[in-house]
């Protein structure tokens, strides 16, 4: 019977090649020495594919753990940079608390937009005028400033024109902000000096038109008179507050914008590097995991690659297909009928005995 062509309940559950190629001509009482040269020559192919595979996964896990290495370094940076800047922003807050209050950063929003909106009776009285506009709404009741404080929308349908002539003059000395804003730039983040001399220059003619739209507006205030009985220093004081409330404004704005930003920035550095440092310990985790597998598959590549190792595996594969074969020898002297030894040996005996007649 073929090698190839056992019966299914003849195969056992074997352990190993070796030993399936053993049992296989055991069973069909093949040649023990051809069986064993093929179990050891399949066997050190067998290792050296090994060998080749274990080279292959090493050098997939240490570029792997390259990678991760590098990850580990860059996170390491980062946690690092946010917490000098951390450190740098406790000391501050510890040696100018005012400049990281909350109380004093919204108070001086709430000036800035209370002087904002004071001037507006009186700025919105003389747009009226100068543009020959009705003062009070529909109802013939209500004045403009009267309006805007109790329905700002209702303020924003009578007196559109006027609602935006008056919030532009009056958001007018924000480009003053601008200016602060890129000097502050200029100092700390010096950039290409072209560039930075165009904006420097286009922000100081920004302040420049601001002024002079401010002392136009002024003069006009002196020009145009108040309700009869009204004395004629009243046009001062409005030409005076219409000039000084827009630049006055945007100075406590420019005071609350900055400490609500080191309030919002120093909370930005604190979370960044809360996630900062939780990512480098998952990075680290990983690292870890990595160079122990990479260890053990060193370990093994190494075992496999020595010497003696084609040796052992010669034995061992020797060692199992003699078990193998004794196995499958077995079974053929048990087996009765179809398979068994008798039924081999029938044939040949018949014609052993056909040829002695």
């Amino acid at each position: 019977m073929p090698i190839d062509t056992l019966p299914a309940e003849a195969e056992p559950m074997l352990a190993s090649q070796s030993y399936s190629l053993g049992y296989r001509f055991g069973f069909v009482a093949g040649e023990y020495e051809v069986g064993v040269t093929a179990a050891r020559s399949a066997s050190v192919e067998r290792l050296i594919s090994a060998r080749h595979a274990s080279s292959a996964r090493l050098s997939d896990l240490q570029r792997s753990c390259d990678q991760a290495v590098r990850r580990s370094d860059e996170r390491k940076e980062t946690v690092e940079t946010f917490a000098r800047r951390s450190l740098v922003l406790e000391q501050s807050r510890f040696n100018l608390p005012s400049e990281y209050s909350w109380s004093k950063g919204l108070f001086y929003m709430f000036l800035c937009f209370g002087l904002i909106g004071a001037d507006i009776s009186l700025l919105g009285e003389v747009f009226a005028k100068l543009l020959a506009r009705p003062w009070v709404a529909t109802d013939n009741l209500t004045t403009f400033p009267l309006l805007l404080l109790k329905n700002p929308w209702l303020a924003w349908v009578e007196f559109a024109d006027l609602f935006l002539l008056c919030l532009t003059m009056l958001l007018i000395g924000m480009v003053f902000k601008v200016l602060h804003d890129i000097l502050i730039f200029r100092t700390t983040h010096p950039r290409n000096a072209k560039l930075d001399r165009w904006e420097w220059w286009a922000a100081i003619v920004a302040c420049v038109f601001a002024c002079v739209c401010l002392g136009l507006l002024s003069w006009v205030r002196l020009e145009i008179p108040f309700e009869e009985g009204v004395p004629k220093v009243a046009n001062y004081f409005s030409a005076a507050v219409g000039f000084a409330l827009p630049i006055i404004s945007v100075v406590f704005f420019i005071r609350g914008y900055d400490i609500l930003t080191n309030l919002t920035h120093q909370r930005w550095v604190a979370r960044n590097l809360r996630r900062a440092r939780n990512g480098l310990g998952e990075t680290e985790r990983q690292v870890e995991s990595l160079f122990s597998e990479r260890n053990r598959a060193r370990h093994e590549h190494a075992r496999i690659t020595l010497t003696e190792s084609e040796t052992h595996a010669r034995h061992l594969a020797s060692a199992e297909y003699a078990n193998g074969y004794r196995r499958g020898i077995a079974d053929l002297l048990n087996r009765v009928g179809s398979g068994g030894l008798s039924a081999r040996l029938r044939p040949a005996a018949v014609r052993i005995l056909l040829s002695n007649k």
